[in-house]
């Protein structure tokens, strides 16, 4: 008996190649999704880790100065959303924009002739702290400290609750007498960069820690890659009484208090 060789049908082998694509489709679709979820959780991540680093650097004493220093750094000042950029100095109105600022002032003993009583506000306006000072001889402005620029990673938004990027100071100072860490926060934000461009040697705009700063909960809603779909967000919260690190939560989702989920 003669045998006949039979081979694939154009059909079937349209049908395999069909359902080969589909299955490669399905996994790419999947292994993009899983990348996306990392690359988010990634950012919110290190968010948190930024805000973390604040209050590390708060916590550890830092005087300034050769010898006997008469400057110490008490805290830092973050604030998002500055209408001018540091680097370009240029207007970047609404991107998505976090700068943290050294908070120095004079050093609390009786030899400076300087009081470290009061609440921790009162003493850091007794004690002239500022982000801004001037060179030792008077010719210019310049920042008093270090200055971060932070960006979240992967494209991430950090908004408020109505999906508005998110404005504000956030304020994390340590007390010159107790030492403990205090968190405040002002509704407004401090417009550093444009002080120092527009005040004058020998007549640096104060910053008014007394007025617009208050102890109070604070919630970042992180949004991937800056998207309108409010159910992704996460809600990054500090709460009012953090005294270090340990006091930034994520909120979970199922939490009735969670202020990011739905907008």
């Amino acid at each position: 008996m003669q045998c006949k060789k039979r081979g694939f049908t154009l059909i079937e082998v349209a049908l395999f190649l069909a359902i080969t694509g589909a299955l490669f489709a399905g996994i790419m679709v999947g292994v993009q999704n899983s990348i996306f979820q990392q690359r988010f959780n990634d950012s919110v991540q290190n968010f948190m880790e930024f805000l973390r680093t604040a209050y590390s650097e708060t916590m550890n004493v830092q005087s300034l100065g050769s010898g006997r220093s008469e400057k110490a750094i008490y805290g830092k000042l973050i604030t998002f959303n500055e209408s001018l950029d540091f680097e370009r100095r240029t207007n970047v109105s609404n991107e998505n924009h976090i700068y943290m600022y050294d908070v120095i002032g004079n050093i609390t003993d009786s030899e400076h002739g300087v009081s470290a009583t009061g609440s921790t506000l009162d003493v850091l306006d007794a004690l002239d702290a500022h982000v801004i000072m001037e060179n030792d001889d008077g010719s210019e402005l310049r920042l008093n400290g270090i200055v971060e620029s932070y960006v979240p990673k992967w494209g991430a938004a950090i908004q408020d609750s109505d999906g508005n990027i998110f404005s504000g100071s956030l304020l994390i100072v340590r007390h010159p007498n107790s030492g403990v860490v205090y968190t405040f926060f002002n509704d407004n934000t401090i417009e550093v960069n444009t002080i120092l461009g527009n005040s004058n040697p020998g007549n640096i705009e104060g910053i008014n820690w007394k007025s617009g700063f208050a102890l109070r909960q604070i919630d970042f809603c992180v949004n991937p890659m800056g998207m309108q779909d409010y159910s992704n967000r996460q809600d990054v919260r500090i709460v009012a009484n953090a005294r270090s690190g340990s006091g930034i939560e994520l909120v979970p989702e199922s939490d009735e208090n969670n202020v990011c989920v739905g907008g």
